[in-house]
């Protein structure tokens, strides 16, 4: 039996809870939707699991290597913490894995210099030297690095099984190769990197954003950030009981069958499965009919492939959820191209048109949709963010945070520091699909005081979540920004119309659909300003005419279901309808 619960604070739940579940004997379960409703190419999203339930031989023994940096800034609570989340990964090693451990500071030091087996008198060796480690010197990363790659350079090439490494520090390069270029085209070069990921933990907020994250995605692994406020030890040992037992490595994805064709995939490079985990694939199509899917990788130390076969609809409109899903993940991936190698006018067009076209609301696609309006000149009453482009201090919040992530990729310096982890991490959430539009800690919003003078705005890692749900914009607290204290009793603030309780967030519906975007007590249809020639025709709410509409139009009522304020385009048609 399973126990299925969902959880949350101060939100709307305004969409369906969705809960999807298959039942097979196969050690890879794999089920597919799609999502069609237009001549144009679907959608579909790929799930595919282990399960629960994975039998022992189907785990697959693993190598890892846990360096850790003990760099005289570590000393304190980040030691203590750091100390304890290698205890328990030493103390939850499978009983067929091999491991090492490489402490670095001034220099990189190996202790057993070999992968050695996770028997009880090698782990007791282990655990001895990590309580006695201490804080002194240096941040040795190239030199850390490069004996971590080394130990799987050593293994026989018959040898299949995965390298994982896990890497933490808490500062950037200050010994050694301290060149961020030069650091990762070594990792990259490094022979046998075909079974090697590198999982980098940035402890604090002194750390290069982009040399862990580029060492992570080269890798096919995953970076994380752990803020001052937060538990190591608790975030760690989440992370290794994750990643514990691997059942599919060096996985690959093929479509074959008809005429179906696959098109911008998310995630690009796949994912090793592990027990209890899922592979999550979004992704576009084009054609119709019977096909199958082919899913290979190493199981336990040997090729294997699993098909299923599955059916891309020509039209299926249930999964209404895919798309935007899929365009989340999408803009994700987009921005943290723009945050990594640079803006160019392609990445930041798709950006503007994915996010308008799907309501993804964070700071830095709001600023753009509303940078994108002005420069086409569309008219104000068919901009979407019409009072954030009210909101002066809002507004340069959201263009002071994309303007930072997109500079980040020229400007070295802003690599490091708080807005840099928070920008990492915003958008590493939007690449895993969390941009919920609901506010989740209404506690961290922008609010006014009592006396209504004084209100506050968000630090650089408030946003939704503590900088979490692809950080959502609420207020005046965009997230991302230096913490400051604003006085609000300015004639300029309240000219501005500015009001500390409004989410902008919450001011995107996604409808059957189609975005509708709320200005003042109006929703508006995101798809009005792309129609030239457009006729508007006024409505009145609950008329003859009103009910008349939704007669001829049955499938406008889910978005006049919206409200008694409601712009709606249908066919060539503007329909204004009004209270």
């Amino acid at each position: 039996k399973a126990v299925i619960g969902f959880e949350d604070k101060n939100v709307r739940p305004d969409t369906d809870f969705k809960l999807i579940y298959s039942k097979t004997p196969n050690p890879i379960g794999i089920d597919l939707l799609t999502f069609r409703n237009s001549p144009d190419d679907g959608y579909f999203l790929l799930l595919a699991s282990p399960g629960m339930d994975v039998k022992a031989e189907n785990i697959q023994p693993k190598d890892l290597c846990l360096v850790l940096d003990t760099s005289g800034s570590m000393a304190g609570k980040k030691m203590e913490q750091a100390k304890k989340a290698l205890s328990f990964c030493l103390a939850n090693l499978n009983e067929k894995d091999r491991f090492e451990i490489i402490r670095f500071s001034t220099e990189a030091e190996p202790f057993f210099d070999d992968l050695k087996p996770a028997d009880k008198a090698n782990v007791d060796k282990a655990q001895a030297f990590v309580n006695g480690l201490k804080p002194i010197g240096g941040t040795a990363i190239s030199d850390a690095m490069a004996k971590a790659l080394a130990l799987g350079q050593k293994r026989s090439e018959a040898d299949k099984r995965p390298y994982v490494i896990v890497f933490l520090t808490d500062g950037q390069p200050t010994i050694g190769e301290t060149d961020e270029d030069r650091i990762l085209d070594n990792v990259k070069a490094a022979p046998g990197g075909a079974n090697t990921r590198v999982f980098t933990f940035g402890i604090g907020t002194d750390v290069n954003t982009h040399l862990l994250d580029k060492i992570a995605i080269d890798t096919h692994a995953a970076s994380q950030y752990v803020l001052p406020e937060e538990d190591l030890e608790v975030k760690l040992s989440n992370f290794y009981t994750k990643i514990k037992e691997p059942v599919l490595s060096n996985v690959a994805l093929a479509f074959t069958g008809g005429d179906i064709r696959v098109t911008q995939i998310y995630p690009g490079a796949l994912p090793d499965l592990f027990k209890g985990d899922n592979l999550i694939v979004f992704g576009r199509y084009s054609g119709k009919g019977a096909a199958a899917v082919k899913i290979s990788g190493v199981l336990n130390g040997e090729k294997k492939e699993f098909v299923q076969d599955v059916n891309f609809a020509d039209n299926d409109a249930k999964n209404a959820f895919i798309p935007r899903l899929w365009a989340t993940r999408r803009v994700g991936f987009l921005l943290d191209e723009i945050r990594l190698h640079g803006e160019t006018k392609e990445l930041k067009d798709e950006v503007v048109r994915l996010a308008r076209d799907h309501g993804i609301v964070t700071p830095y696609t709001a600023y753009l949709i509303l940078e994108d309006e002005r420069r086409r000149g569309v008219p104000v009453a068919m901009q979407n963010f019409r009072e954030l482009g009210a909101d002066g201090v809002a507004l340069r919040g959201a263009e002071q945070q994309y303007n930072v992530a997109k500079d980040e990729a020229k400007q070295p310096a802003l690599r490091t520091g708080g807005v840099a982890v928070d920008n990492s991490r915003k958008i590493n959430e939007l690449k895993d699909g969390f941009n919920d539009q609901q506010t989740r800690d209404y506690d961290k919003l922008a609010k006014a005081k009592p006396d209504g003078e004084r209100y506050e705005r968000l630090s650089s890692t408030g946003g939704i979540g503590g900088g979490g749900a692809g950080g959502g914009m609420a207020g005046r607290g965009m997230g991302g920004a230096p913490a400051t204290a604003v006085k609000g009793s300015s004639a300029e603030e309240e000219n501005l119309g500015y009001r500390t309780t409004t989410n902008y967030a919450q001011q995107a519906r996604v409808v059957n659909g189609r975005a509708f975007y709320q200005n003042q007590n109006v929703w508006n249809d995101s798809t009005a300003q792309a129609k030239k020639d457009i006729k508007t025709v006024n409505v009145q709410f609950n008329s003859d005419a009103y009910f008349a509409l939704l007669k001829d139009h049955p499938e406008a009522a889910a978005w006049l279901s919206l409200g008694d304020n409601v712009d709606v385009v249908i066919e060539d048609t503007l329909y204004q309808v009004r209270s």
